[in-house]
Order: C-alpha cells, then structure tokens, then sequence
C-alpha cells in the first residue's frame, strides 16, 4: 500500500529536522514552544511567556 504518498514527497523535499525542547517543565508551555518554532529562539533569546509579552518585543515579528 502508498499510505500518505504526500508525505513521502514532502520528505524527499524537506528532510525531518530532529528539534530539542527546553529543559524546565514550566517552559514547555505549548504557547513558549511555539515561539521557539517560529522565531528559532529558546526561551531565553525570546523571553516571552505569555503571548501577551510579545506586543512590545521589536525584535520579534508577529503572524496575524
């Protein structure tokens, strides 16, 4: 069977990329972990904890 076949395709074009999480279990916070996928900063380069805390941030863009 081809289960998934776009998968299959999406993977020949962008290999996996194995990602770490941070190591304090308050950090894990699906809200923080999102941030470090999309700025590609941990916690400590980015600083947010709540989504609220990235309204003043310059050096972060915003996805609306």
């Amino acid at each position: 069977m081809n289960l998934l076949p776009n998968f299959k395709n999406i993977f020949r074009i962008q290999p996996p990329v194995e990602t770490v999480s941070e190591n304090e279990y308050k950090l894990l916070e699906p809200r923080i972990q999102w941030l470090v996928i999309h700025t590609g900063k941990n916690f400590n380069e980015h600083k947010v904890f709540r989504m609220g805390d990235i309204i003043n941030n310059t050096k972060l863009s915003q996805l609306f």
